[in-house]
């Protein structure tokens, strides 16, 4: 069985830019509106510890402000929303990628992820990233919740997920 690559404790781990991080969750609340945490959690597919980080620092940066609890119980949690600079970062990171959603592994955790695929049994690729023949769940990641349960017979293509340096932000 393949095992799953853990899941990063912080912006470094990710392997991702800081910038393209900032970009993501901005147009993230760009199209969704104001959204918790754990919204946003759902929407990247990133830990709430990555997650709060940026939070922290977008609205360090006057991107995003907090709008106050989502419900009336005191442990409910912030809603952010765009503010201040925002809006336009937000736009410009539009005018560049009009993608949302997931965040992309990196590159290297890809390649790993690739290589494990290469030794999973019944595998029939050449030894070439661009021929790889593995079960789609392999590389079905998702850094948030883990794997994604199998769904597809073996012998389909692993390229379910892009590495991140394929999807600009």
């Amino acid at each position: 069985m393949i095992e799953a690559p853990a899941a990063p404790n912080s912006l470094e781990e990710t392997g991702l830019e800081q910038d393209f991080l900032h970009k993501l969750v901005a147009k993230t609340l760009h199209v969704h509106g104001t959204m918790t945490p754990s919204a946003i959690v759902r929407e990247t597919c990133l830990p709430i510890t990555v997650v709060s980080a940026l939070l922290s620092e977008l609205q360090r940066l006057q991107i995003i402000e907090a709008k106050g609890l989502a419900g009336a119980d005191m442990r409910s949690e912030l809603r952010y929303a765009l503010g201040g600079r925002g809006i336009p970062f937000a736009l410009e990171a539009m005018a560049q990628s009009q993608y949302v959603g997931p965040a992309p592994v990196s590159l290297e955790a890809f390649h790993d992820q690739i290589k494990k695929c290469r030794r999973f049994p019944g595998n029939t690729s050449t030894g070439t990233t661009s021929s790889v023949a593995c079960p789609t769940w392999c590389c079905r990641k998702s850094w948030s919740t883990g794997w994604d349960p199998p769904s597809t017979p073996p012998g389909r293509s692993c390229f379910t997920a892009t590495p991140a340096t394929a999807r600009p932000a």
